[in-house]
């Protein structure tokens, strides 16, 4: 069988761990694929796209701002990432480009993971306003909450989370970008790059709100911070300072390569529907995991952004 190739692509894309996490789960699938991180910027994703011939492509992980530029260039797209309106993985089979969109269940999984599969969070709080953000949105929602407090650097972009979050049945409500204001929810997931949330360390109360999680009572509330680097962010620092100790649920990555694996090894369909080229009309379809090992897994989320295993929670 011929060796078949995958990648990241984004501007800059030298910082991104993908390769690493996937060329451990081909690895550990017997694959011979390669996967590479290739600079490609908005003006050169079409001819990119372009010169990715089946089969020898399988897929590809898109960062910012791909994610929303890739939408008229595909030919079917999955519900979540068409309710989302961002794609981070995109699949080829049988000449025709599928999108996806991994962040929801990533960010979903993840924090139930990080509390035994025992959350059953009402209220949450979301940094930031763009794509991260809607997708954060949409786990939420799937997590239970039904009311969320989006803090906007761009209160204009915001309004797309208050028309989301009206299709879902969610009430949110837009708060200034003032990190002074307390960070009240049962979830706080910050989707903003490094440093655009530490004016917020001011605003972790002193004990951060109890979730609500299955008898017995558990942990008090949780924070998940997407912001991509080494160690520890302020916001992260001031959570476990507030809340004592803290458990984070795997080492950076450890977990990553394992869900990678797992997803790699899917085998259920995609439903097959034309795009229409325009993120204004994208059509539904059943939301499905890509077909094979062209299950990319988990997407890398730029500069900004931090490994789903970042969990914070206090205990």
């Amino acid at each position: 069988m011929a060796k078949r190739r995958a990648a990241v692509l984004g501007s800059p894309i030298s910082h991104s761990r993908s390769p690493d996490l996937h060329r451990a789960a081909y690895a550990a699938l017997g694959l011979d694929w390669t996967y590479d991180a290739i600079e490609v910027t908005t003006a050169s994703l079409a001819d990119f796209l372009d010169s990715c011939e089946q089969p020898e492509w399988a897929g590809l992980s898109l960062t910012m701002p791909l994610k929303t530029d890739v939408l008229p260039m595909l030919d079917e797209i999955s519900e979540t990432a068409a309710r989302v309106g961002a794609v981070n993985t995109v699949v080829f089979a049988d000449g025709r480009r599928a999108g996806h969109n991994t962040d929801v269940a990533g960010m979903q999984r993840a924090l139930q993971e990080a509390h035994g599969g025992q959350l059953v969070a009402r209220t949450g709080a979301i940094l930031g306003s763009g794509a991260t953000a809607r997708s954060a949105l949409v786990a939420l929602q799937r997590l239970g909450v039904d009311a969320v407090d989006v803090r906007a650097r761009n209160p204009e972009r915001a309004l797309d989370l208050v028309a989301l979050g009206r299709d879902l049945g969610v009430d949110v409500a837009l708060s200034p970008w003032d990190g002074s204001a307390p960070l009240a929810g049962d979830v706080v997931i910050a989707t903003v790059p490094p440093g655009a949330a530490d004016g917020f360390v001011d605003g972790v109360p002193e004990k951060p709100d109890r979730g609500g999680f299955a008898d017995p009572p558990g942990p008090l509330g949780v924070l998940l911070d997407v912001a991509y680097g080494e160690g520890v962010t302020p916001l992260t620092a001031a959570w476990r300072s507030a809340a004592g100790s803290v458990r984070r649920r795997a080492p950076a990555g450890a977990g990553k390569t394992q869900r990678l694996a797992v997803g790699a090894r899917s085998r259920t369909g995609q439903a097959r529907l034309p795009v229409q080229k325009g993120a204004s009309a994208l059509p539904r379809c059943p939301d499905r995991a890509p077909t094979g090992p062209g299950h990319l897994g988990i997407a890398d989320h730029g500069p900004g952004h931090r490994s789903p295993a970042q969990v914070e929670q206090t205990v």
